[in-house]
């Protein structure tokens, strides 16, 4: 199991918390880019 092994790799030296933290951070990053393509996309048409 890939991501088992990942849990307790990466996450375990950050603790769950630290781990959702990442989760949510990257999300947050992943809309921010949307968003801008999104922009791009009307500025251009």
């Amino acid at each position: 199991m890939p991501l088992r092994r990942a849990e307790t790799s990466g996450a375990g030296s950050m603790g769950k918390e630290g781990w959702v933290q990442a989760v949510e951070k990257r999300e947050k990053g992943d809309f921010e880019l949307q968003r801008w393509r999104f922009r791009a996309s009307m500025m251009v048409a």
